[in-house]
């Protein structure tokens, strides 16, 4: 069915009577003048603004013949479904049509239902085209939205390994400070070691040999025996001589320890005391480091 079935029933629409009873001279006069504006948009080929005036007709008096009227409209329009709603309301009227033959009756309700079908079928594939694109913008988005996982993962991923590298290396740094700290540690120099070792076995046995030589000194003055005289003097030759050695032996390692500590940090933190010191019977020296 094209245009042309519009305007066989357009003019029984125009052609209207409407008893006086039944509607006022205004209100017959609203609807004609919302179907001349109906027709005169139809032609311009507004066919939305069209319906719009013969549903305000239609509004102040139910007429079957308006269905079909605002169908075609919203057909052309593109508005489908709206122009299915009112071909189903028109369809049930089309045996009722007065001045139109029978034959031409069960013409124009198979157009009709012709339309239904057809528009019905568009509808469909257009809700289906419309399904299809939904699920095609979900798989888009869950897509997008996995790419978006996987990125984030990613760098986390990245982030951790170049937190576990810088780890590493803070780690590799430390051990390689704690080494070369080591390494440069006074004491843990074989002739730091060995050297406080020699000092301090040479006081000891200077303390010893002091102590005798004090003892058979005591002895000789108050015996008088030559030999507690001269265990006196040996003892005290004794402690003369491991003093000396602990002392040489302290002098030798601390210039060695100033020497090693050649930067004036180290030399602060490192340093070495000899202070000698003598009393009434024999002399001696106390040696000090400080690290």
């Amino acid at each position: 069915m094209n245009k042309r079935f519009f305007y066989l029933i357009a003019p029984l629409i125009l052609s209207l009577s409407f008893p006086e009873k039944s509607f006022s001279a205004n209100r017959k006069q609203k609807i004609n003048s919302y179907v001349k504006l109906a027709k005169a948009f139809y032609t311009k080929k507004n066919y939305t603004q069209a319906a719009v005036y013969f549903e305000k007709a239609i509004s102040l008096k139910s007429n079957s013949k308006f269905y079909f009227n605002i169908a075609q409209c919203y057909r052309l329009a593109g508005e489908l479904e709206k122009a299915l709603s009112y071909y189903n309301l028109f369809l049930p009227y089309v045996r009722s049509l007065k001045n139109i033959s029978s034959g031409k009756k069960r013409a124009i309700e198979k157009e009709i239902t012709g339309y239904i079908v057809v528009i019905t079928e568009k509808i469909q594939k257009k809700n289906e085209l419309i399904k299809l694109e939904k699920e095609k913008q979900l798989q888009k988005e869950k897509a997008e939205n996995l790419k978006k996982q996987k990125a984030a993962q990613q760098k986390l991923m990245e982030e951790q390994k170049e937190k576990d590298i810088l780890a590493k290396k803070l780690a590799e740094e430390k051990a390689a400070s704690m080494k070369l700290k080591a390494k440069k540690s006074v004491t843990s120099k074989w002739w730091f070691k060995g050297g406080f070792a020699v000092a301090g076995t040479a006081l000891l046995f200077s303390g010893i040999s002091g102590i005798l030589a004090l003892k058979y000194k005591s002895d000789y003055e108050n015996t008088g025996l030559d030999g507690n005289r001269e265990n006196a003097l040996l003892f005290r030759t004794t402690t003369d001589v491991f003093l000396g050695t602990a002392l040489i032996t302290g002098i030798i390692v601390g210039i060695k320890t100033y020497l090693y500590n050649d930067d004036e940090k180290s030399k602060e933190n490192a340093r070495y005391v000899i202070s000698p010191y003598c009393s009434h019977s024999y002399c001696g020296a106390f040696l000090g480091i400080n690290f």
